[in-house]
């Protein structure tokens, strides 16, 4: 079968999902809006099809903000047009309620392939959004049949019509052996964060809670990712917490590392935390579970599902510092639970997020 993919960049979380698709015989092509990761493995090297000359020229006279781009910007009608008609693809599959995806969709449905899009909305809610419901019926209008969806966000709620429960694949090539894993290097609870430098990623909170704790317990935070430039606000902030607290021992900036190198900071830490809020569908905390680690997160995080609560993690109320401590200090108040913890981390991998589970999803979807 042949699968086109549709979307904004080509992420690490998308690796195992299309090596077991290939391996499957399935022919795989990805178009992408750009190269934004830097990936030490791609099973696909991806086409890169920025928007269309005619909309950045409108884009930028007309000094559109980032959100109205993302969502109005559109490919060039000729390219995709060759690259729909040359691949013939069986199947496409586009990102977002944007107009890039409704140009895919189009020549999609005009050369007979089935159409599904993928997105990161919940599959059950309670709050669906109208503008989107207003789309699949526009959809259903035009081409006479309901629009597929597939998310990796399971949700609580009410079940949205026409929408599949994939969750992310993890990469089978990082899947280390546990049993020798290190634990506790320096005789310290390492505790390691992935994110760049935003508000969001609230790495504020986390550091502020480390500062609670750290006569409490022997502990080194390692946050990786971002670019370590002074001018970058947030970055600039969270150095002057450390230096303040006079936590310069206990907190490591790495910047911006190859995912190799991620996941071999990952193997040799104990905890995870994900301190963001409003995190549409989180990945890293699934990397870390897959090296055997317990992980933490907050309750807007749309894959807070992953994590069996207070069993291999412990999910906080976001925003809340105290509850974040209470979280490490669940999770850290025994150096055993902390281990046994990860093993049922690495368990629920094995279980659900191996990628010929995946795909035997997938698969189910498009056959």
């Amino acid at each position: 079968m042949r699968i086109l993919f549709c979307q904004p960049v080509y992420h690490v979380n998308q690796v195992g999902f299309t090596k077991e698709l290939i391996k499957r015989g399935h022919e795989i092509k990805f178009v992408v809006r750009r190269d934004a990761y830097n990936l030490t493995e791609r099973p696909v090297e991806p086409i890169i099809q920025p928007y269309s000359p005619v909309f950045q020229k409108v884009a930028e006279v007309t000094r559109f903000p980032r959100w109205a781009k993302n969502i109005l910007g559109y490919p060039p009608l000729a390219k995709s047009s060759k690259i729909i008609r040359e691949f013939n693809p069986d199947v496409v599959v586009a990102r977002n309620y944007h107009v890039y995806a409704a140009i895919y969709a189009i020549l999609a449905n005009a050369t007979e392939a089935q159409f599904i899009l993928y997105v990161q909305d919940p599959k059950y809610t309670n709050s669906p959004s109208r503008i989107k419901k207003k789309i699949e019926q526009i959809y259903e209008i035009l081409f006479n049949e309901a629009l597929q969806r597939y998310t990796p966000v399971l949700g609580e709620g009410a079940e949205r019509n026409n929408t599949k429960y994939i969750p992310f694949a993890i990469n089978p090539k990082h899947l280390n052996d546990i049993n020798n894993k290190p634990w506790f290097k320096n005789d310290k609870i390492n505790i390691v964060t992935i994110g760049r430098f935003d508000e969001r990623k609230n790495h504020k909170l986390l550091i502020e809670c480390m500062n609670q704790l750290t006569s409490e317990y022997d502990f080194s935070l390692t946050i990786i990712g971002g670019n370590l430039d002074p001018s970058n606000k947030v970055y600039s902030e969270l150095q002057s917490m450390v230096k303040d607290y006079n936590i310069e021992d206990v907190v490591e900036f790495t910047g911006r590392l190859s995912n190799k190198k991620v996941i071999e900071l990952l193997y040799q830490s104990d905890l995870y935390i994900l301190p963001s809020y409003d995190e549409p569908a989180g990945y890293s905390h699934l990397e870390a579970m897959s090296q055997g680690l317990p992980v933490i997160c907050s309750d807007t995080n749309g894959t807070k599902h992953y994590i069996n609560h207070k069993i291999n993690g412990y999910v906080f109320e976001s925003e809340n510092e105290k509850d974040l401590v209470r979280a490490i200090q669940y999770c850290c108040s025994n150096r055993d639970k902390l281990t046994q913890m990860g093993e049922e981390s690495r368990k629920i991998i094995e279980q659900d997020h191996v990628p010929e589970l995946v795909v035997d999803r997938f698969e189910e979807m498009v056959n």
